[in-house]
């Protein structure tokens, strides 16, 4: 038995699984994750920025944007594991990934026809923060079935 097949057999006693980024699915959820964050933090702050320089709101409507940009974590943090673990979670990642590229879609389809509003922006902050916290939520609770028991720990680190 090769080193390579030895690896691929984690179950057996005194036998290391491969690393996670050997595995393509782990990958591309890793990927996946690292434009989710990015583009989170982009869009938050875009939110703020868009409102300020386009649409001339006043400080408290700014900071509502801001304080609805991660309201979902207050509100919903701890029932979320518990609707996830009954929900599909493939279908809880591609959704809330989907969710939120159309709303951050609506923001230049809005400006282009000359309708973006501070009102959008007050109702997308949350609507964005919710499909952060069940895409986040959710891709934690699939990573013990992609890469196995035993490299959980390393996939967080990873993520």
């Amino acid at each position: 038995m090769t080193p390579v097949d030895a690896a691929s057999e984690p179950d057996e006693p005194g036998r290391a699984s491969p690393p996670v980024l050997k595995n393509p699915i782990f990958r591309r959820l890793w990927l996946a994750n690292f434009a989710g964050d990015m583009g989170n933090q982009v869009t938050t702050f875009a939110l703020s920025i868009t409102a300020v320089v386009f649409l001339n709101p006043s400080a408290f409507e700014v900071g509502l944007i801001a304080a609805l940009s991660r309201s979902a974590y207050l509100f919903f943090g701890i029932p979320a594991g518990v609707w996830i673990d009954q929900w599909s979670r493939k279908w809880v990642l591609v959704g809330f990934a989907s969710l939120q590229t159309i709303v951050v879609a609506s923001v230049p389809v809005a400006f282009a026809f000359h309708n973006l509003t501070v009102i959008q922006l007050i109702i997308m902050a949350p609507l964005l923060s919710i499909s952060s916290l069940f895409f986040d939520v959710a891709h934690t609770a699939v990573l013990p079935t992609l890469v196995g028991r035993d490299r959980v720990s390393e996939a967080n680190a990873r993520l």
